[in-house]
């Protein structure tokens, strides 16, 4: 087998957004939290190995630099570049902020988190770092420009609604609340855009791309009304995007990519009669020859007579300048102050040799000018005659960068990096930065970095692993493959030259402690890479693509002295197809057997495909014969776990079973187990890290990233943190998982190539949210790690609408980090109509009542001689009344007739007149008895005292009872 030709496919690494799982199942609980550790820094490079120490984290990989972990956007010290501790992580970029005026910021981007706040494009950062719970407009799409004015926060960007109201591209937000006021310019035109906004007394100037604005057609550049906001009659009309305007005296100077504007032809910048709306005779022609990027003016910033001037141009005001300016304000031309921005994408990526010209000028984004200094953000790496990221800050005077020097990163792949910075405002001490980038504040470390593992931060330990590219295929640029410690030594392998300032070729060993190279030297050939490395005791076995090292010729494996770093006479040679080198990626050391994983036919003495134990005293292959694949195939990764052996690759079968590129083999036998997890899977991305904690392994591969899996069933467990992206290396210390790879989040965060997680679930109590407005709630929960879920609307006449009404988990729960907290919100109080209860029980009425969805409210009890006792005689609201859900309904009730007064029988048979009688307190005097025509016999004619007579208790009513219709008389001779 050609184990080269192999790899490059078995081992290239891609940035894969391919995901697909089956339906995750958990055997048990296993309540591990999606969200890493906020405080771990991270890299601008994949991380590809990863070893610790009680104290420290060691990894290596393709980086040049570690730092806070902080997103797009963070708060650094204005003096010394370092980030601002308890500044919260944007995921995603920042392109605009200001200051609130209380220690916190207002910032604009296209974001989906601040911290672990959902936050969509714009957010309120509180002096404390915190997100503000209450002010969370919600915008649809990204925010591009801010000005705060007043209790007003004017807004521009690419959105369709904000503030819970439709708005096209403009807006004017409650600085306290968010909501959008009834200010309404409504830009119109194909994609309307605003980016740029200036409020100038009664005046917004609004830019970007549009037709029409306020009501009228406008090209691009509007005054609008900051009251009505309507258009005012100034109208420049600009040939291309306004991206930067300022006012000063009666003159707005604008930049972008326009070529004419206010009647005259003026290229990407001019000064406009704040009156008319005609350009001035005022010209500094800004022209370029950029390849990428559109030649235009992004940022403007006055002070004195001076207009500070950044964007994408090599000439302005009659002189060269790249990217940035000052001009004098009465003339347009160039000073001779001359920072000159310059970029130079290989000074990111030492690795690069496409051959990408070298000092292009750089584009400034924005800046801000503060006395003797001028704070500016962009697309650059050397400005004011020093090396700069992005970000730096210049003397008014000389242009000369000073030693503020945050530096922000990126990401860092082959070709030119994807960083920049959009934006850096000053507010007292603190600076906020934002940007394109991931990380600001960090240090430089090219290969290899120590982590103090109680802060999350990089150490001062730098050993500087550096390789030269034309030494190394395109697959095997310089990087650290892998690292072991042993004692107070760091062994590095990987595809390099020089480490801890000395020549080493693929592997070495470094002081922990200094970052020097020892004088352990094996010799590595020119050109050769090291994939895996094990100590153990007296010897650092080693496997990967080289056919010697340590003096002696050996084939892909090989064991060295620990002292000397001399081979060994422990030769298995691995064998790949026709006699060549076969490659080893992975090693296992358990007791006196060696695991080899990778892609080769033979070794050991012996015929073994991808996987063999060998003797750890003698090299030969053991007996243990899984054989994992074909050909084609490989094993990119091992792990030893009491009687098994877990395996990744590309194979499609081992030990003569079905298997998709992960199995499991028993140590003794050597046959294929039942583990078999239904993981998606492909031979050209295998997993390339496996690690075993408990009753847990843990995968990590190119197109799932990582997953948990059940250890001795192999289903998938319910722990997913970075779906579709890749990871590297997986390490466990303790009760920490450590992942590195080619992610840019995990968890829904930012969290670039490396990241720390807790094993044993971290817990959290609750909070209690009820009461809160949905969005503040929301905060609430996930500001502590816990996961807002489902969200049910409930009408309610107590809790206005958009407030809590309940929590499950309640409040005070103790609960893992991670937990899904479901909410019930008040939507409002529902329309019923009132039941009629009248007649009912009260029991009976107040059943319902509430199955209608109302409550009883006042029981008043009354005596009534016409309703029976415990009835309901009357209710309010009246029945078929329409009321609000929850509404009360007062009801009063019979307590029977009143003691002491007649009541009426009058109608009543005799039994039923006495019967009520007694129940007044009366008694039945005298009955006497007469016809009557219309009183059936039996029934009361007449009472005697009348009904509703107060009467002593016990006092006699007379009463005259009928025996019917008189009878007819005759007379002697049968007539009447």
């Amino acid at each position: 087998m050609n184990g080269r030709n192999y790899a490059v496919k078995a081992m290239t690494w891609a940035f894969h957004i391919v995901f697909f799982l089956t339906v995750l199942t958990t055997q048990g609980v296993f309540a591990q939290s999606d969200l890493p550790r906020d405080a771990t820094w991270v890299t601008n490079g994949p991380v590809r190995a990863i070893a610790s120490t009680p104290t420290l984290t060691y990894i290596g990989g393709t980086f040049t630099y570690v730092g806070p972990n902080t997103g797009g956007g963070a708060v650094v010290d204005s003096s010394t570049g370092e980030v601002v501790l308890g500044s919260p992580t944007v995921t995603g970029l920042v392109q605009t902020c200001v200051p609130d005026g209380s220690g916190g910021w207002y910032i604009g981007g296209a974001f989906t988190k601040v911290g672990r706040v959902n936050r969509s494009n714009i957010a309120h950062i509180l002096a404390d770092g915190t997100v503000d719970p209450a002010w969370n407009p919600a915008p649809s799409g990204s925010i591009m420009a801010m000005q705060l004015s007043g209790n007003h926060l004017y807004v521009g960007g690419n959105f369709t609604s904000i503030g819970g109201q439709t708005r096209s591209a403009v807006a004017a937000l409650d600085r306290v609340t968010g909501a959008a006021t009834a200010w309404n310019p409504n830009p119109t035109g194909t994609a309307p855009v605003v980016g740029a906004l200036v409020v100038s007394g009664s005046t917004v100037y609004v830019g970007g791309n549009f037709d029409s604005i306020g009501g009228q057609p406008r090209q691009r550049i509007a005054a609008v009304d900051a009251v009505t906001g309507n258009a005012t009659a100034w109208s420049p009309e600009a040939g291309g995007f306004v991206s930067a305007i300022v006012v000063v005296d009666g003159t707005v100077y604008v930049g972008g990519q326009f070529t004419t504007i206010g009647g005259k032809p003026r290229n990407h910048i001019a000064a406009v009669d704040s009156a008319t709306g005609d350009a001035t005779a005022w010209n500094p022609n800004a022209s370029g020859s950029a390849l990428v990027f559109g030649i235009g003016i992004n940022a403007l910033a006055v002070s004195e007579n001076l207009i500070y001037v950044g964007g994408n141009f090599d000439s302005i005001g009659g002189q060269a300048r790249w990217g940035i300016a000052a001009l004098d304000l009465s003339t347009g031309l160039a000073t001779a102050w001359n920072p000159t921005a310059k970029l130079n994408p290989n000074e990111a990526n030492p690795n690069q040799t496409d051959g990408i010209k070298y000092d292009e000028p750089g584009e400034v984004h924005g800046f801000e000018v503060v006395g003797d200094k001028v704070y500016v953000a962009g697309s650059f790496t050397t400005i004011g005659g020093q090396q700069r990221r992005c970000v730096a800050v210049l003397d008014t005077a000389t242009g000369s960068a000073t030693a503020w020097n945050p530096r922000p990163e990126g990401l860092l792949f082959e070709y030119a990096p994807l960083w920049t910075c959009s934006v850096v405002r000053l507010s007292g001490n603190a600076v906020y930065v934002g940007g394109g980038f991931y990380t600001i504040g960090g240090k430089t470390r090219n290969g290899i970095a120590a982590l103090d593992r109680a802060t999350g931060a990089a150490t001062e330990w730098n050993p500087d692993v550096f390789g030269d590219p034309e030494s190394y295929s395109d697959l095997f640029t310089s990087t650290v493959n892998c690292l072991d410690v042993a004692g107070s030594t760091v062994y590095v392998g990987g595809a390099f030259d020089t480490v801890g300032g000395q020549t080493r070729w693929g592997i070495a060993a470094v002081d922990g402690t200094t970052g020097e190279a020892t004088s352990w030297d094996p010799h590595f050939g020119d050109g050769a890479v090291v994939f895996t490395l094990r100590v153990s005791g007296n010897t650092v076995y080693v496997g990967g693509a080289f056919n010697s090292i340590g003096g002696l010729a050996r084939w892909g494996i090989a064991a060295l002295d620990i002292t000397t770093g001399n081979a060994t006479a422990w030769d298995p040679k691995a064998l790949g197809n026709s006699g060549t080198t076969g490659w080893v990626y992975a090693l296992q050391l358990v007791g006196s057997t060696v695991y080899a994983g990778g892609a080769f036919d033979g070794i050991g003495g012996q015929p073994r495909c991808n996987i063999a134990a060998l003797d750890a005293g003698t090299g030969a292959a053991t007996a243990w014969n899984p054989s994992a694949g074909d050909y084609y195939g490989s094993v990119s990764s091992l792990l030893v776990s009491g009687n098994t052996v877990y395996m990744g690759g590309s194979f499609s079968s081992v030990g003569g079973q079905n298997r998709n590129c992960i199995a499991a083999v028993d140590v003794t036998t050597g046959n294929t187990t039942a583990w078999n997890p239904p993981l998606d899977l492909t031979e050209d991305f295998p997993p390339h890290a496996l690690a075993t904690a408990e009753n847990v392994v843990y995968v990590g591969a190119d197109n799932f990233g990582i997953v948990a899996l059940d250890k001795d069933t192999g289903e998938l467990l319910p722990w997913c943190p970075m779906p579709g992206q890749s990871c590297r290396s997986l390490h466990i210390d303790g009760n920490t998982l450590y992942i590195g790879g080619e992610f840019v989040q995990l968890g829904g965060l930012s969290r670039c190539f490396f990241a720390e997680f807790s094993i044993v679930p971290t817990y959290v109590v609750v909070p209690d949210v009820v009461g809160q407005d949905l969005s503040a709630a929301e905060a609430a929960m996930t500001e502590i790690g816990l996961i807002v879920g489902t969200v049910t609307s409930l009408s309610s006449i107590s809790v206005p609408a958009g407030h809590i009404m309940s929590q499950e988990p309640v409040a005070e729960t103790e609960v893992p980090e991670g937990t899904v907290v479901a909410l019930v919100v008040a939507s409002g109080p529902e329309s019923i109509a009132v039941p009629d209860v009248v007649g009912q029980p009260l029991a009976t009425a107040q059943s319902s009542l509430s199955a209608a969805g109302l409550v009883a409210g006042t029981v008043t009890e009354v005596y009534s001689a016409t309703v029976p006792a415990g009835e309901i005689i009357s209710q309010n609201p009246l029945p078929g009344a329409s009321v609000p859900s929850g509404t009360a309904v007062a009801l009063v009730v019979s307590k029977g007739i009143e003691p002491g007064v007649v009541p009426n029988v009058v109608g009543q048979p005799l039994a039923t007149a006495e019967a009520k009688l007694s129940a007044a307190g009366l008694v039945v005097g005298t009955v006497t008895e007469a016809y009557s025509a219309t009183v059936p016999a039996g029934n009361v004619i007449s009472q005697n005292p009348a009904a509703g007579t107060r009467v002593g208790d016990g006092s006699a009513v007379t009463l005259v009872i009928s025996i019917g219709e008189e009878p007819p008389t005759f007379g002697c001779y049968g007539g009447t």
